[in-house]
Protein backbone atom coordinates (compact mmCIF):
# COMPACT_ATOMS: atom_id res chain seq x y z
CA UNK A 1 0.00 0.00 0.00
CA UNK A 2 2.50 2.35 1.11
CA UNK A 3 4.64 1.63 -2.67
CA UNK A 4 1.29 2.11 -4.52
CA UNK A 5 0.40 5.43 -2.35
CA UNK A 6 4.08 6.86 -3.11
CA UNK A 7 4.04 6.08 -6.97
CA UNK A 8 0.91 8.32 -7.61
CA UNK A 9 2.27 10.78 -5.24
CA UNK A 10 5.36 10.81 -7.81
CA UNK A 11 2.84 10.65 -10.81
CA UNK A 12 0.95 13.78 -8.88
CA UNK A 13 3.64 16.04 -8.26
CA UNK A 14 5.19 15.21 -12.15
CA UNK A 15 1.90 15.91 -13.15
CA UNK A 16 2.09 19.74 -11.62
CA UNK A 17 5.40 20.35 -12.53
CA UNK A 18 3.91 19.72 -16.04
CA UNK A 19 2.16 23.12 -16.72
CA UNK A 20 2.54 26.00 -15.05
CA UNK A 21 1.68 29.60 -15.74
CA UNK A 22 3.97 32.63 -14.26
CA UNK A 23 3.55 36.57 -14.20
CA UNK A 24 6.93 37.93 -13.73
CA UNK A 25 6.33 41.53 -13.39
CA UNK A 26 9.77 44.49 -13.01
CA UNK A 27 7.15 48.06 -12.78
CA UNK A 28 3.80 48.29 -12.25
CA UNK A 29 3.05 52.20 -12.39
CA UNK A 30 4.23 53.30 -8.56
CA UNK A 31 4.88 49.16 -7.38
CA UNK A 32 8.00 47.79 -7.73
CA UNK A 33 7.64 44.21 -9.25
CA UNK A 34 9.89 41.51 -7.63
CA UNK A 35 11.84 40.43 -10.93
CA UNK A 36 12.66 43.84 -11.62
CA UNK A 37 13.71 44.17 -7.78
CA UNK A 38 15.74 40.97 -8.89
CA UNK A 39 17.45 43.02 -11.94
CA UNK A 40 17.68 45.80 -10.16
CA UNK A 41 21.44 47.39 -10.17
CA UNK A 42 22.71 43.86 -12.15
CA UNK A 43 23.98 43.98 -15.82
CA UNK A 44 23.06 39.67 -16.10
CA UNK A 45 21.37 37.77 -13.57
CA UNK A 46 18.95 35.68 -12.73
CA UNK A 47 15.34 34.92 -10.95
CA UNK A 48 12.98 32.34 -9.67
CA UNK A 49 9.43 32.82 -9.42
CA UNK A 50 6.77 29.45 -9.07
CA UNK A 51 10.34 26.91 -10.02
CA UNK A 52 10.79 28.82 -13.11
CA UNK A 53 14.05 30.41 -13.59
CA UNK A 54 14.57 33.77 -15.38
CA UNK A 55 18.08 34.61 -16.72
CA UNK A 56 18.19 38.01 -17.73
CA UNK A 57 20.97 40.62 -19.18
CA UNK A 58 21.67 43.78 -20.76
CA UNK A 59 24.58 45.47 -22.72
CA UNK A 60 23.28 48.41 -21.66
CA UNK A 61 25.32 49.55 -18.32
CA UNK A 62 22.67 47.58 -15.59
CA UNK A 63 19.12 47.23 -15.06
CA UNK A 64 17.38 49.99 -13.12
CA UNK A 65 14.29 50.38 -11.19
CA UNK A 66 12.31 53.44 -9.80
CA UNK A 67 8.71 53.86 -8.59
CA UNK A 68 8.36 55.75 -12.10
CA UNK A 69 9.79 52.96 -14.13
CA UNK A 70 12.41 50.21 -15.20
CA UNK A 71 15.17 49.64 -17.88
CA UNK A 72 18.88 49.93 -18.66
CA UNK A 73 20.68 52.63 -17.85
CA UNK A 74 23.51 53.51 -19.76
CA UNK A 75 25.54 55.75 -17.50
CA UNK A 76 27.11 58.30 -18.90
CA UNK A 77 24.55 58.99 -22.64
CA UNK A 78 22.01 61.24 -21.06
CA UNK A 79 20.19 57.71 -20.81
CA UNK A 80 16.73 58.22 -19.10
CA UNK A 81 18.18 55.46 -16.52
CA UNK A 82 14.49 53.92 -15.78
CA UNK A 83 13.32 53.23 -19.33
CA UNK A 84 14.31 51.59 -22.45
CA UNK A 85 14.99 54.33 -24.85
CA UNK A 86 17.37 55.23 -27.66
CA UNK A 87 18.79 51.35 -29.10
CA UNK A 88 18.68 49.80 -25.39
CA UNK A 89 17.54 45.90 -25.16
CA UNK A 90 17.56 43.29 -22.98
CA UNK A 91 18.26 39.29 -23.58
CA UNK A 92 16.27 36.74 -21.17
CA UNK A 93 15.44 32.87 -21.57
CA UNK A 94 14.04 30.35 -18.93
CA UNK A 95 15.47 27.35 -17.87
CA UNK A 96 12.26 25.30 -19.36
CA UNK A 97 10.10 24.28 -22.24
CA UNK A 98 7.27 27.10 -22.39
CA UNK A 99 4.52 29.54 -24.28
CA UNK A 100 5.78 33.06 -24.13
CA UNK A 101 2.01 34.77 -23.41
CA UNK A 102 1.79 38.42 -23.52
CA UNK A 103 3.90 41.17 -22.49
CA UNK A 104 2.75 44.76 -20.74
CA UNK A 105 4.78 47.89 -21.40
CA UNK A 106 4.05 51.06 -19.83
CA UNK A 107 4.20 54.78 -22.09
CA UNK A 108 4.85 52.89 -25.39
CA UNK A 109 1.91 53.68 -27.87
CA UNK A 110 -0.33 56.77 -27.32
CA UNK A 111 -1.87 59.70 -29.57
CA UNK A 112 1.89 61.17 -29.02
CA UNK A 113 4.02 58.30 -29.14
CA UNK A 114 2.70 56.44 -32.27
CA UNK A 115 6.36 55.92 -34.11
CA UNK A 116 7.65 54.41 -31.12
CA UNK A 117 8.30 50.92 -31.61
CA UNK A 118 10.07 47.89 -30.54
CA UNK A 119 10.72 44.29 -31.17
CA UNK A 120 10.79 40.51 -28.95
CA UNK A 121 13.19 38.31 -30.81
CA UNK A 122 13.09 34.87 -30.04
CA UNK A 123 16.49 32.94 -31.04
CA UNK A 124 14.67 29.55 -32.23
CA UNK A 125 16.14 26.32 -32.17
CA UNK A 126 16.36 25.10 -36.10
CA UNK A 127 18.51 28.17 -36.60
CA UNK A 128 16.04 30.27 -37.83
CA UNK A 129 15.06 33.24 -35.49
CA UNK A 130 11.34 34.55 -35.35
CA UNK A 131 10.74 38.47 -35.13
CA UNK A 132 7.91 40.30 -34.14
CA UNK A 133 6.97 43.85 -34.23
CA UNK A 134 5.62 45.54 -30.97
CA UNK A 135 3.52 49.06 -31.69
CA UNK A 136 0.44 50.61 -31.16
CA UNK A 137 -0.97 50.61 -34.72
CA UNK A 138 -2.56 48.27 -37.29
CA UNK A 139 1.15 46.90 -38.10
CA UNK A 140 1.70 45.06 -35.55
CA UNK A 141 2.37 41.50 -35.79
CA UNK A 142 0.45 40.69 -32.55
CA UNK A 143 -3.10 41.88 -31.20
CA UNK A 144 -2.62 45.27 -28.38
CA UNK A 145 -5.13 45.90 -25.65
CA UNK A 146 -4.94 49.61 -24.70
CA UNK A 147 -1.77 51.11 -25.59
CA UNK A 148 0.33 48.40 -24.89
CA UNK A 149 -0.84 45.25 -23.60
CA UNK A 150 0.10 42.80 -26.21
CA UNK A 151 -1.89 39.76 -25.64
CA UNK A 152 -1.71 36.28 -27.37
CA UNK A 153 1.88 35.64 -28.33
CA UNK A 154 1.84 31.81 -27.95
CA UNK A 155 5.39 31.18 -28.98
CA UNK A 156 6.87 27.97 -28.07
CA UNK A 157 10.14 28.46 -26.61
CA UNK A 158 12.99 25.68 -25.65
CA UNK A 159 14.90 25.63 -22.41
CA UNK A 160 17.45 28.49 -22.91
CA UNK A 161 16.39 29.62 -25.74
CA UNK A 162 17.22 33.36 -26.28
CA UNK A 163 14.84 36.24 -26.47
CA UNK A 164 16.08 39.57 -26.91
CA UNK A 165 13.29 42.30 -26.12
CA UNK A 166 15.14 46.00 -28.41
CA UNK A 167 13.43 49.16 -28.91
CA UNK A 168 13.42 50.00 -32.46
CA UNK A 169 12.07 53.64 -32.44
CA UNK A 170 11.29 56.16 -29.86
CA UNK A 171 12.02 57.46 -26.48
CA UNK A 172 10.82 56.42 -22.50
CA UNK A 173 8.86 52.90 -22.31
CA UNK A 174 9.36 51.00 -19.43
CA UNK A 175 8.80 46.90 -19.08
CA UNK A 176 5.69 46.46 -16.59
CA UNK A 177 5.67 42.51 -16.97
CA UNK A 178 5.21 39.73 -19.05
CA UNK A 179 3.50 35.66 -18.66
CA UNK A 180 5.20 32.99 -19.38
CA UNK A 181 3.16 29.04 -19.42
CA UNK A 182 6.12 26.26 -18.28
CA UNK A 183 5.85 23.00 -19.84
CA UNK A 184 6.96 20.31 -18.72
CA UNK A 185 10.13 18.82 -21.11
CA UNK A 186 9.74 15.53 -23.05
CA UNK A 187 11.73 13.65 -20.63
CA UNK A 188 9.39 14.85 -17.46
CA UNK A 189 6.17 13.68 -19.69
CA UNK A 190 8.39 10.04 -20.52
CA UNK A 191 8.76 9.70 -16.41
CA UNK A 192 4.91 10.72 -15.62
CA UNK A 193 3.91 8.06 -18.34
CA UNK A 194 6.28 5.52 -16.65
CA UNK A 195 5.24 6.14 -12.90
CA UNK A 196 1.21 6.26 -14.20
CA UNK A 197 2.30 2.93 -15.88
CA UNK A 198 3.79 1.29 -12.83
CA UNK A 199 1.03 2.97 -10.63
CA UNK A 200 -1.40 0.99 -12.82
CA UNK A 201 0.50 -2.96 -12.85
CA UNK A 202 1.19 -2.33 -9.13
CA UNK A 203 -3.08 -1.68 -8.28
CA UNK A 204 -3.76 -4.48 -10.59
CA UNK A 205 -1.35 -6.56 -8.44
CA UNK A 206 -2.44 -5.64 -4.93
CA UNK A 207 -6.48 -6.41 -6.25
Amino acid sequence: MKTTISLLTLAALAAGNAYGQTTSVFDDGSSAGAAGLALEGESSTTYEQSGITLSASTAFGVFNLTDTGFGPNDEGSGDDSDFFDGSESMVFSFDTDGIFNSIDFASLGGATQDSETATITFAGTGGGSTILNLRDSGTSDISVSGNDVFNNIGYSFEAGEQITLAITAGNGWTLENFTVTAVAESGTFALLAGLLGLTAVMLRRRK
